[in-house]
């Protein structure tokens, strides 16, 4: 659980981890340079031995994805999960997860269902108090299937609805820490592009994200989203001409979604033109065959018509 400045939720998500029905759990809480009172409030929660605090060096702020892999490099269990500091666990969370990732040795993970609703300060949600999203865990299951829906039909994995084997997560390198954002996007990704994968059950919420004016999915900063999810995609490319692991049939689903994601920014006559046309060159440096599309090209000849801000 990485954490800044939230001691008004904190506490409540320490609170759903304890209240598991599970009890052979540990929860690294790594305080990522918060200023305000949530160091206080890991300490009041520190009592259980099953708690750990931890902090950067010098009590350095480093982000979400640097945060998450010291709580990862610190965990000391064979399977890891993640909670966000403003969301909560079910008490069922891991009943169905730990059993199916017994059952199938093979998977890298399993995922299940999450639930959406607003923020009640000490108000943990029951079962069926918030809307439930199924999303890939109703997926008919195909070779690329999950990633074909990931990249082309907006459908994700929530990140505390995961139970990962660490040695999968150590081979795919972690979250990456040069993402402020959509780290958790950008490993799920290649965690269904190279891992078996399973759904422990595909019918009930395990946990719900809780939606409030401080959270960091924000509507309203769709260009910058749109432009750090282009960074991701391209990211994705040139991870995958490395992986020797991956199957014809992922790379060439990444490199379908980066051409249709490289005419979209093209062609977004409201974002600057030079900003379009750095992203362009990054994404045919990383695969050279894109200028063989006749989408990409006829739409670099026509981006400086579609003139941005400056």
């Amino acid at each position: 659980m990485p954490v800044h400045n939230r001691d008004w939720c904190v506490g409540d998500a320490i609170a759903s981890v304890m209240a598991l029905e599970l009890s052979d759990w540990e929860l690294i809480v790594v305080d990522d340079g918060s200023t305000d009172a949530t160091p206080e409030r890991l300490r009041d929660a520190a009592h259980d031995p099953r708690v750990k605090l931890l902090h950067h060096p010098g009590r350095a702020r480093r982000g979400i994805a640097a945060s998450r892999n010291l709580a990862a490099r610190a965990a000391k269990a064979p399977l890891l999960a993640f909670l966000d500091s403003d969301d909560l666990y079910l008490p069922h969370r891991f009943s169905a997860a730990l059993s199916a990732l017994d059952a199938n040795p093979d998977w890298a993970a399993c995922v299940e269902p999450y639930a959406v609703g607003d923020y009640r300060p000490h108000a943990p949600l029951e079962r069926g108090e918030a809307r439930t999203e199924f999303h890939l865990c109703r997926l008919a299951p195909g070779p690329g299937a999950w990633l074909r829906a990931m990249l082309f039909e907006n459908l994700w994995w929530t990140t505390p609805c995961i139970t990962l084997r660490r040695a999968a997560f150590e081979a795919l390198g972690g979250f990456d820490e040069r993402l402020e954002l959509a780290e958790d996007t950008a490993l799920w990704l290649r965690l269904a592009a190279a891992c078996p994968l399973g759904v422990a059950q595909s019918d009930e919420a395990v946990a719900v994200v809780r939606r409030h004016q401080a959270h960091s999915w924000n509507p309203g900063a769709l260009a910058q989203a749109q432009r750090r999810y282009q960074q991701v995609l391209q990211d994705l490319v040139a991870w995958a001409n490395g992986a020797a692991q991956l199957g014809p049939d992922s790379v060439a689903i990444m490199r379908e979604r980066l051409v249709q994601s490289l005419v979209e920014q093209l062609s977004d006559g409201s974002q600057p033109l030079a900003g379009r046309l750095k992203d362009a060159a990054r994404a045919i440096q990383l695969a050279p065959a894109l200028l063989g599309e006749r989408r990409v090209w006829s739409n670099l000849l026509r981006a400086p018509t579609r003139q941005g801000a400056a």
